[in-house]
């Protein structure tokens, strides 16, 4: 009998898989958290600016002690759809994460939608559609919002929003009388999905060094750490790349802006440099000069 044949007929036994596993969610819900805080330190890190999230910045000519609090960051959305990227990709693959791989957990159709045991994209879409609801909830630093776990603790079948909406369960591998892939399927799946992985990796390394400059310099606008500390605007011209006297790599921005003098709004030109320090510092500014005009 063949793996299909097999799978099709205990679909048909219409055994009840074991749905009991509020614990085992919750835990898995946390390693899954620690994996997406590693891809978003990842993007942040690649992609962010420094963005003021607390205090004051002090104006120009102002004195004294000004704390304030500062995040690199992308933009909140870009996380979100990190946290969707996570749990599709992988619900849909394998039908099963990270996290849940760990406590033995996969996802399956319920009964009145199994016609086999994995799910389908659509199913892991609806699912995981809701998961930026979820993240903004109380305790979901804890791995699980404060409602999902009352709508998983409630449900007759301990399912959560997505669940309810995609019409899939979560239960233990244990009681399933197969597994959803053919054994050589997720051999095939997992190096795809390595091959991806190591693809955007690669992507990533690549604009950390050729594509992070004005990221970095945005980030001096935001500290008041550009050219001065009252600029309204600016704007880059073409970068030119090199080296200085101690063969680091620096590139050099043509930089046009304007800026409050004494009350008084006045345009500037000037040139802004950077210098390589390696990972994970990265591009560190070496100031630059400028040239105003009332």
């Amino acid at each position: 009998m063949t793996d299909h044949a097999d799978a099709a007929a205990s679909i048909s036994a219409n055994p009840a898989p074991d749905v009991s596993v509020v614990r085992q969610r919750v835990i898995a819900g946390i390693l899954d958290f620690l994996c997406l805080n590693i891809l978003a330190l990842i993007v942040n890190t690649t992609f962010g600016v420094v963005r003021i999230i607390s205090g004051t910045l002090p104006q120009a000519g102002q004195t004294g002690w000004y704390p304030y609090t500062a995040t690199t960051s992308v933009d909140w959305w870009w996380l979100a759809l990190l946290a969707f990227s996570y749990f599709f990709v992988l619900e849909t693959l394998f039908s099963t994460t990270i996290g849940k791989t760990g406590l033995g957990l996969y996802v399956i159709p319920a009964a009145n939608e199994r016609k086999s045991w994995r799910i389908t994209p659509w199913q892991a879409f609806l699912r995981n559609i809701l998961r930026p609801i979820e993240a903004l909830q109380l305790f979901y630093a804890l791995g699980a919002g404060l409602l999902t776990l009352i709508c998983i603790e409630r449900t007759k079948q301990h399912q959560h929003l997505g669940d309810l909406l995609a019409h899939t369960l979560v239960v233990d591998k244990k009681s399933l009388p197969n597994p959803p892939y053919p054994a050589s399927q997720p051999h095939l799946r997992t190096a795809i999905l390595l091959v991806v992985l190591a693809s955007l990796l690669a992507g990533c390394s690549a604009f950390y060094y050729y594509g992070r400059p004005p990221l970095v310099i945005e980030s001096l606008y935001n500290t008041h750490q550009l050219l001065g500390s009252n600029i309204q605007s600016y704007q880059l011209g073409t970068p030119a790349w090199g080296t200085d006297k101690n063969n680091r790599s620096i590139v050099t921005y043509p930089i046009q802006f304007k800026e409050i003098y004494h009350g008084k709004m006045q345009t500037c030109d000037g040139k802004l440099t950077l210098h390589w320090e390696n990972f994970p510092s990265g591009w560190t500014s070496d100031g630059g000069y400028s040239h105003c005009t009332p």
